[in-house]
């Protein structure tokens, strides 16, 4: 074989087995747009938040006596003695977090976080299958929809589903050494025309015991917001 025939074959071989994304300076590998969307899709569904990828950001404005927190389509009115909300980042969308100031016996205050996930009507069982995946009962057995707290109430045009569990909270669904023991979490689902939101509050019991009233006061208290 000719030395320009052998250049040539090579030539052909090390295209046929170069990465589609190519390769960056610093020698790492690049990837392709469709192997960023499969794997933002993967991701979302084992999210620790809700299960759907990309939602919109959620934006937040609150009143003057900054008693009311507006998310979009929704309104809430915070309880007294709760925290000022703030803004996080989240891993598929920012969320609004309000703080539970601790009781006694508890170390920690607790927290109550709202996201919004538009695309996800009528996927009210899954959500509450998946809440009850994250807490362990006191007696280290797993709770079922028939022991999870589950009431739905119809707010005018808003429909609340809520679920109440106690036990070993865990922060994700996978592996069990991140759990808070002696937790509680009430979690809702605020189904509306440009919903819904999803809003979950976790506290130590003590701390729990203390706002559960305001925490359902606050879910009550969702009305229509226009903007």
């Amino acid at each position: 074989m000719s030395c320009k025939r052998f250049a040539l074959l090579i030539l052909v071989m090390s295209l046929a087995v170069a990465p589609l994304g190519g390769c960056r300076r610093d020698g790492t590998n690049e990837v392709s747009s469709t192997e960023k969307s499969s794997n933002t899709g993967a991701a979302a569904t084992q999210s620790d938040l809700e299960i759907s990828a990309s939602p919109p950001r959620e934006s937040l404005a609150l009143t003057s006596d900054d008693a009311i927190v507006k998310l979009e389509g929704l309104t809430l009115e915070i309880p007294s003695g709760w925290g000022r909300p703030v803004l996080e980042g989240g891993q598929f969308s920012q969320k609004t977090v309000l703080a539970l100031p601790k009781a006694d016996g508890d170390e920690n205050d607790g927290s109550v976080e709202i996201t919004h996930f538009p695309g996800m009507k009528g996927m009210d069982e899954q959500n509450i299958q998946r809440w009850i995946g994250f807490v362990i009962r006191s007696d280290g057995s797993r709770h079922t929809r028939e022991t999870a707290q589950v009431t739905v109430a119809e707010i005018g045009p808003v429909r609340l589903t809520t679920i109440d569990l106690s036990g070993t909270v865990r922060t994700s669904m996978f592996g069990v050494s991140n759990g808070m023991p002696d937790h509680r979490m009430i979690a809702a689902i605020v189904d509306h025309p440009r919903g819904p939101h999803f809003i979950k509050a976790i506290a130590g019991t003590s701390t729990m015991k203390k706002w559960a009233q305001s925490v359902e006061a606050f879910l009550h208290s969702a009305a229509l917001s226009t903007d």
